[in-house]
């Protein structure tokens, strides 16, 4: 019996939600892309997924091209291709997809700063003002330690190890990721945690990172924060706190850090999402990232 391409999508949405280990904003994202494709398909008369042909993918990829972000193309064809690989393998029927790629022109760089850019936006705060404080210390934890904006609200005070500067990341999919803390980060996350936590906190609240009232940090206030930074300073208004999570990779990989390395720092399933970062000038930005990353001389 042939499935139809609706059933199709609709049972490979349905396994990647309860089977998967995709995030529910990966899955909302795929279920978007997925419909433009049926919608496309049908568009072309084909109403059985054994009907798709080689040719159809490719065209429908190549319009996508003309109205889509370079990202959105990447995640597009990842989408279809998963979805492909599924059903064949469920039902038997013939992996058209099998040799379609998307070459690296198609993909956008990622947006990073300069090493100048990073030491201007942390210098930015005055650290014994304890609001500052804190903002400092979430900025510079996204950038020392690599993090998604959520990842480092989300901490709880169990998955920030200050004695051995560990993190225990809990990413996408509920998978689980050890950070280092650099020193200089380390220096910044610790002066908070012993003098503004300690004194905001109300009630029995686990999370790492409080506000003054006691309560949770949200993703909202950690972008209006860096956003007035970068106003004050005259910087790029494109610099957002995932900007600076890619700044960290690019950083890495720019320090001669393993690519499977830095696929493990930043919590990414598939390598070839961190394969982005190795078209960025490694030299450009080698001696500057050592001089960030220098031991901190400790006070005497």
């Amino acid at each position: 019996m042939k499935i139809t391409i609706i059933d199709a999508i609709e049972d490979y949405l349905t396994y990647i939600t309860y089977n998967d280990n995709k995030s529910s904003n990966t899955i909302k994202s795929y279920r978007l892309d997925l419909l433009a494709y049926q919608k496309y398909l049908h568009e072309n008369n084909i109403i059985y997924f054994s009907d798709i042909s080689y040719k159809l993918v490719m065209n429908y990829l190549t319009i996508s091209l003309n109205s889509k972000k370079n990202s959105s193309i990447s995640r597009s064809k990842s989408a279809i291709r998963e979805l492909h690989k599924y059903i064949s393998y469920k039902h038997e029927i013939k992996d058209v997809t099998t040799n379609i790629t998307v070459s690296q022109s198609m993909r956008s760089l990622p947006i990073y700063c300069s090493i100048d850019e990073i030491n201007i936006i942390m210098n930015s705060f005055d650290d014994n003002n304890l609001k500052e404080l804190l903002d400092h210390s979430i900025l510079e934890l996204i950038y020392g330690c690599g993090l998604r904006v959520s990842e480092a609200t989300n901490l709880t005070i169990s998955e920030v190890n200050l004695e051995s500067k560990f993190l225990n990341v809990i990413g996408k999919g509920d998978k689980q990721r050890i950070v280092p803390i650099p020193d200089r980060t380390f220096k910044v996350i610790q002066k908070y945690f012993l003098n503004a936590r300690p004194l905001w906190k109300k009630g029995k609240t686990n999370l790492f990172f409080i506000n003054h009232f006691g309560k949770h940090i949200t993703k909202e206030h950690v972008e209006k924060k860096l956003k007035e930074v970068c106003k004050k300073n005259q910087l790029s208004n494109k610099i957002t706190p995932h900007k600076l999570r890619h700044s960290y990779a690019t950083h890495l990989l720019a320090n001669g850090a393993d690519l499977r390395v830095i696929q493990k720092l930043l919590g990414h399933q598939d390598i070839t999402t961190t394969e982005i970062y190795t078209h960025v000038d490694k030299n450009k930005l080698l001696n500057d990232y050592r001089n960030y990353f220098k031991p901190v001389k400790k006070d005497k």
